[in-house]
């Protein structure tokens, strides 16, 4: 079941991984509206901004992030994992 909210609200948290080259994205939301009730999930497809979004992005080199279908539930699930050559400091 899909949600499509077309009122002004307020970007409370988000977050979430971009792949890059375009394959993709997985982010959650939550979502406040004018009278403090908070609405969450999924953003699915296209979300406009009508003013401003304060987005802070981390790209993270020494780390690889996959899908995976995990045995136990049949999800694709994330799998970060360290990248080859990597360094820890």
């Amino acid at each position: 079941e899909f949600l499509e909210l077309r009122e002004p609200l307020e970007i409370v948290s988000l977050v979430g991984t971009i792949s890059e080259c375009g394959k993709g994205f997985h982010l959650h939301a939550a979502v406040s509206r004018a009278d403090g009730s908070v609405v969450g999930g999924h953003i699915k497809g296209a979300a406009t901004v009508a003013t401003t979004a304060e987005v802070i992005l981390a790209a993270l080199p020494a780390l690889t992030f996959s899908r995976e279908v995990d045995e136990t539930t049949g999800y694709l699930e994330l799998v970060i994992r360290k990248a080859w050559g990597a360094r820890w400091s």
